[in-house]
């Protein structure tokens, strides 16, 4: 069931197993995950998504203070989930229904090591190709995709080009039952930048774990967000 908060902004009540039966029973999506990141781009640059068709999406929440932005609307999500959760979960659906993923995005010693990992814990998953973030031929890039006919399509690229581009794929491809951007989620995998532990995660500071891990790098952006978001949240009180 489909529901909206800050008047624009939908959500969906499916868990990660609904997602996963979904895709299975050949019907495809498209993932895009709510954070706080990426509410402010969507509400600050909304021409940016207007190539993305709501009736392709599942929104999803990846951010505690989303899920407590829907709970306040009336809404108590099933489920949080992310970019690692969806790995995990198509690699170990690949081994069993033989579903062919591709990943795309991430730093050459970034992707060479996500699949050499994915292999050691998933040695009968289907992986029919990878590539770094750094092409210069979008087209090129998308054709060479289209042609391997993969099942599912991950996308390691900063937002909104992982949106934009991985939509845009998406569309253009007869094989594809699923595809998301999973932000930072090849970093983790790759040993690059820790996970925070699972009390951490349960409690929802994930956010505040990585910026401690990673001040120099995260810090602005966080403290951007949080203001933009704080905006966003008054103008939309002002407005009820």
């Amino acid at each position: 069931m489909r529901k909206y908060i800050l008047e624009s902004i939908p959500i969906d009540d499916y868990s990660l197993n609904t997602v996963a039966e979904k895709v299975i029973s050949e019907k495809s999506n498209f993932q895009i995950f709510l954070n706080v990141h990426k509410i402010v781009m969507m509400k600050q640059y909304p021409k940016l998504f207007n190539s993305i068709n709501e009736k392709d999406c599942i929104f999803s929440i990846d951010g505690m203070w989303v899920k407590w932005l829907a709970k306040n609307n009336t809404f108590s999500p099933k489920q949080r989930f992310g970019g690692l959760d969806v790995i995990e979960k198509f690699c170990q659906l690949s081994e069993k229904n033989n579903l062919k993923i591709y990943l795309l995005g991430s730093k050459p010693e970034v992707i060479n090591i996500v699949i050499t990992k994915l292999k050691e814990e998933y040695p009968k998953m289907n992986l029919c190709g990878y590539n770094d973030g750094y092409f210069k031929d979008e087209d090129q890039m998308i054709n060479k995709i289209i042609s391997l006919d993969p099942d599912i399509l991950f996308l390691a690229l900063p937002s909104p080009r992982k949106e934009l581009l991985g939509y845009k794929i998406y569309k253009k491809s007869h094989s594809i039952k699923y595809a998301a951007g999973v932000g930072g989620a090849f970093d983790v995998i790759a040993g690059f930048s820790p996970r925070a532990p699972s009390f951490i995660q349960n409690i929802g500071l994930e956010w505040l774990y990585r910026v401690l891990i990673s001040p120099n790098k995260l810090f602005i952006r966080y403290f951007k967000d949080g203001i933009s978001f704080l905006k966003i949240l008054f103008i939309d009180f002002l407005k009820k």
